[in-house]
Order: C-alpha cells, then sequence, then structure tokens
C-alpha cells in the first residue's frame, strides 16, 4: 500500500531507473538514489489531481512523524530465549497497545509461536505469554534459587557440581559439541 502512495505514476509522471545492480555479473537489486533517477513529468495522462496528491502526501508525511516520536524499536526482553512446547520454533515478540475507555493508553509485549506467525494453524497453535508474566516466572525462579542457595550453600553447590560432571563425556569428561549448557530449573530438592 506504501509504493502505491508514493506511486507518481498516478501524477503521469514516469520515474525510471530506480533501481539496479552493482554489476552485470551480480543479480542482487539494490535501490539507486534519487539523484541518479530518471524523472519524465507528464509523460502520459493523470489519473489524480496534484491537490488530492499533496493532500496523501502531507497525510503520510503526518503519519511518519507521529510514528517517529514513539519509542525507538528496542530488542524485547526474552527475545531469543524462549521455544515453543509443542513445535520447538523460536517464540517471537508482539507488541499490543490497548485504549482504554477512560482514555488510558496501555502498551503490553507478548510473545507467541513463530512457526504459526509464518505458517498459520497447519505448522503450530498460538502459544502465548505476556512478558509481565514471563518476568514474574523469573524473578520467582531467581529467588527460589537465591533462597536455597542460603539456607543451604554447601548442598546447592554439590548439586550444580554433579549435574555438571554428569553433562561430561563418560571417558573424555570434556562437554559435548555444543559447549557447556545451562542449569537446569531447579527443582526445589
Amino acid at each position: 500500500m506504501k509504493n502505491v502512495l508514493n506511486n507518481e505514476a498516478y501524477l503521469g509522471n514516469l520515474i525510471q531507473n530506480q533501481t539496479g545492480s552493482l554489476s552485470y555479473k551480480d543479480k542482487t537489486t539494490i535501490r539507486k538514489p534519487e539523484t541518479d533517477w530518471i524523472c519524465h513529468e507528464n509523460a502520459f495522462d493523470a489519473i489524480i489531481s496534484p491537490e488530492v496528491w499533496d493532500a496523501v502526501q502531507e497525510i503520510n508525511r503526518l503519519a511518519k512523524f507521529r510514528s517517529i516520536n514513539n519509542a525507538a524499536p528496542q530488542p524485547h526482553l526474552f527475545t531469543g530465549k524462549l521455544i515453543c512446547a509443542d513445535c520447538k520454533g523460536q517464540l517471537l515478540a508482539n507488541r499490543e497497545t490497548q485504549h482504554r475507555k477512560n482514555g488510558d493508553v496501555r502498551k503490553y509485549v507478548s510473545y507467541f509461536c513463530g512457526r504459526y506467525a509464518n505458517s498459520g494453524r497447519s505448522a503450530c497453535s498460538r502459544h502465548g505469554i505476556s512478558e509481565i508474566k514471563l518476568k514474574k516466572l523469573v524473578m520467582a525462579e531467581i529467588k527460589a534459587r537465591a533462597e536455597a542457595l542460603e539456607f543451604d550453600e554447601t548442598a546447592v553447590l554439590d548439586m550444580l557440581k554433579k549435574k555438571d560432571v554428569s553433562r561430561r563425556h563418560p571417558t573424555s569428561g570434556r562437554y559435548p559439541a555444543g559447549g557447556r549448557q545451562a542449569a537446569p530449573p531447579y527443582s526445589g530438592a
């Protein structure tokens, strides 16, 4: 839709040399700078008037300005760290904005299955969890491990050493390909 709203062909202008390749050997298409474009004004009959064109461009400019004033894109807290329990695909972040009746605007981040996002129900289902719930779960786990460490430090260290040794190869004593892995969740015992 953006390309349609920015296409000067509706004004009757023909713009050439917008894209090309770096070399005749390379088939990769790149967008050329506007200084290299070849513009033929009034090459054919216009579909819309210049006034309508200018009004649409002003609306686009204001929309772009409005999106610039929003927060800059940032990687979400759990991006790249979550996987789907069913298909083992990566969970993707989704930012949602809720406009309440009282005028409040709330922004939420939730994570859902990436394979579902790309392929639909044929690949997986829309498993989802909010970032707020994830933060609470992680904090509860950190507190539980800290309390266990505080309660009996030697027992926790012994348990971690046993798990670390059990991951090593039985004869060589080395870790498997992929190196050391994160400790499994604390079982509470």
